[in-house]
């Protein structure tokens, strides 16, 4: 009988890391989507040192956040976020608001690709 507790145990435990799993990575790229989105309304009405301001604040919680990402998913998905960031700020440091615009349209794609490619779904099992 002890052996079907353990079992039991063990696929409540799976799922329950599961669930936090895709709960924390949820909130954390709309979290993130969110940041993205006001740098791009700060860029729409041309207040460049307001979005390289809050591009900085989206760099520093992208840091934090990252570091638990890479634990959870792929690094390419990362490395592609880190590429695309990159670029972001050297747009908004150019003042090209094309280039800013496209990138952080890129970027939050990639953000929000991260949260799907890890959600328990039957197009991501199959």
């Amino acid at each position: 009988m002890k052996p079907w507790y353990i079992i039991i145990l063990g696929v409540g435990l799976f799922i329950l890391f599961g669930y936090s799993t895709q709960t924390y990575l949820n909130t954390s790229s709309q979290r993130l989507n969110h940041q993205l989105l006001s740098v791009q309304s700060a860029l729409s009405e041309n207040h460049w040192e307001e979005a390289a301001r809050l591009m900085k604040t989206f760099e520093q919680d992208w840091s934090g956040t990252r570091k638990l990402w890479a634990l959870l998913t792929h690094h390419e998905e990362i490395d592609n976020v880190d590429q695309s960031l990159t670029k972001t700020r050297e747009a908004i440091k150019g003042r090209s608001l094309s280039d800013a615009q496209i990138e952080i349209e890129t970027l939050r794609h990639f953000i929000k690709h991260i949260a799907e490619r890890e959600r328990l779904s039957l197009v991501n099992i199959l």
